[in-house]
């Protein structure tokens, strides 16, 4: 299906699997598999061409690394829903929540964020944006893979994707390591499309992101990662009516939605021998809250895996920040506010709260703001524990078309970040 979109979205350097259209005249402007370039862009500019038509996962391709969301005020947590489903697979992980040394994490001597490389005030490689790009869509073809043959097939059939589970989290590390702001730019930023396994990648780069700044290890980032890209293949068997309604659902559909953990359990059973303990209980136990309010047993704290509380705060924020068929996606500023007073209110983990902060700052990596010297910029790195005072790329507000110019707040007392913005124009 092609969409319109604005010229301002096509990057150079950026490789699209369909033509790109002038919807207007009905012609081709650039075929498949070319390049963009900085002359067809120029080309467009001059022939005074504003918007292009292209395919919606093109769409998807362009807006990788750029905020969704627009709306303020967050939807409200829903509550109160358990589940009373039940499998021999669900008694055994119910079992293990009764033993309070199983859920919690050992101190790691070999913490994954030693290996990360420091790159401060510097400006993304422009190479290593394309080559996460690159890999962030074959991840999302193998997951798409993975959830349709678990599904149609039963995990007997998907054994052989499994191996790739592991490879696929390990050499997400690899980039993270390479550069930690850039990756988390790319998983808290995600395109409506493609749910239920586009949403469980992004959940896995940003829970391994805050799981870094947790001093975890490199295996135990991987289980992390291995539970966020599984979680929600239950979702599946629910069927695409209820996870893409596009209205508020019925109390008796949530509860439905209530009992997907127990159903991703299903599809893995036969399985489950490669799938570690610490991923098993992130994908169980992800939706469980520390107040007892989550699903599908309505948990408390202590009776909820460490991991799974890491995973919670992410996907909540990716889930926020998501636009969604029955609404539009929420500001990442006012994301991570819902999640702070989610901590204040009993629901989050404080610590694991505190590195989704730490991991993406206050004011989100990619997202908008507006500065206290009449600018507007967009967030490329954190400021770590300086929460408020991250890396911005700032444009004055008639100048959006010259390059940015690199700010620290970190350096400069006298720039504030203002207010969050949906977009810079």
């Amino acid at each position: 299906m092609l969409t319109s979109i604005p010229t301002s979205l096509l990057k150079p350097g950026a490789v699209l699997c369909a033509p790109v259209h002038d919807h207007q005249l009905n012609t081709k402007l650039l075929a498949s598999g070319v390049p963009i370039t900085e002359e067809l862009l120029h080309g467009l500019r001059r022939r005074g061409i504003h918007t292009v038509s292209v395919e919606q996962d093109d769409v998807a391709r362009l807006s990788l690394y750029q905020p969704q969301g627009t709306i303020r005020i967050a939807p409200p947590q829903r509550a109160g829903f358990r589940s009373t489903y039940e499998t021999n697979l669900s008694r055994e992980l119910d079992r293990t929540t009764e033993n309070a040394a199983e859920l919690r994490l050992k101190k790691s001597s070999d913490p994954f964020a030693e290996r990360i490389l420091q790159h401060e005030s510097c400006p993304y490689d422009a190479e290593l944006v394309v080559r996460c790009g690159a890999f962030h869509q074959q991840s999302l073809e193998f997951l798409d893979g993975l959830y349709c043959s678990l599904v149609d097939a039963g995990a007997s059939r998907a054994k052989p994707a499994f191996e790739r589970l592991e490879s696929t989290c390990l050499q997400a590390l690899t980039q993270a390591a390479e550069d930690m702001d850039l990756f988390l730019c790319l998983g808290a930023n995600p395109y409506a499309l493609g749910y239920p396994h586009r949403h469980s990648l992004h959940v896995a780069m940003v829970a391994m992101g805050v799981g870094a700044a947790l001093q975890l290890d490199r295996r135990t980032l991987v289980e992390l990662g291995i539970g966020c890209l599984l979680h929600d293949t239950g979702m599946l068997r629910l069927g695409s009516e209820i996870y893409l309604a596009e209205r508020i659902l019925e109390p008796a559909e949530f509860r439905d939605i209530a009992k997907h953990p127990v159903l991703t359990f299903e599809l893995l059973e036969d399985s489950l021998d490669r799938v570690p303990v610490g991923a098993r209980m992130v994908a169980y136990q992800m939706h469980e809250r520390c107040d007892g309010s989550g699903y599908p047993r309505g948990r408390t704290s202590e009776q909820i895996h460490e991991l799974a509380k890491i995973a919670a705060v992410a996907d909540t924020f990716v889930a926020l920040v998501s636009p969604r068929p029955h609404r539009r996606g929420v500001l990442a500023y006012f994301a991570l506010e819902k999640i702070l007073h989610g901590v204040r209110d009993g629901l989050f983990d404080s610590r694991a709260a505190r590195g989704l902060i730490e991991s993406v700052s206050l004011f989100p990596i990619g997202s908008y703001v507006a500065t206290s010297d009449n600018r507007v910029g967009r967030v490329v790195r954190s400021g770590r524990e300086n929460f408020d005072r991250p890396v911005i790329e700032l444009w004055g507000r008639r100048g959006l078309d010259k390059p940015p110019s690199l700010v620290d707040l970190a350096y400069e007392p006298d720039i504030k970040i203002a207010r969050p913005l949906a977009r810079l124009r």
